[in-house]
């Protein structure tokens, strides 16, 4: 009643207090999301390159101001920031996976991290999904 969230007890409380397998599994599928978006950034970022040197094949909308140095050139700014985030929630999953293999015999004294890391995984990805659909690719 606390978080207005659909909180129930684990089935096992002596399981849940020693394994954090679902913490890891779901910090993975978040991982899998942010590589695949990584990714497709990678994509739009050479497919936008140019103007006059690049593959120049699609047109990102402007973000911000352009390169001084090369007059026309639209600076790829959301693709990289997803690129940043999916490199963060990665990240969060290697804190995730340590600290899940480091609890020992019955208490994992290590889910502090796990949960933040994990919180932290899934504001971040959710603003960057909303943000390249909103401000790029839309």
């Amino acid at each position: 009643s606390i978080t207005g969230l659909p909180l129930v007890t684990a089935a096992n409380l002596v399981e849940a207090t020693q394994d954090c397998g679902a913490f890891v599994q779901m910090s993975g599928v978040l991982k899998r999301i942010a590589v695949k978006l990584s990714k497709s950034c990678n994509d739009l970022r050479l497919l936008s390159s140019g103007p006059r040197a690049g593959l120049g094949e699609i047109n990102l909308p402007p973000v911000q101001a352009g390169s001084s140095i090369m007059p026309g050139k639209v600076n790829p700014v959301i693709p990289e920031v997803v690129n940043q985030v999916a490199f963060e929630v990665i990240g969060n999953d290697v804190t995730i996976t340590m600290a899940a293999e480091a609890g020992q015999l019955q208490l994992n004294a290590f889910e502090p991290i796990i949960l933040h890391s994990l919180s932290e995984s899934i504001t971040h990805l959710r603003a960057a999904c909303l943000t390249l659909a909103e401000r790029c690719v839309s």
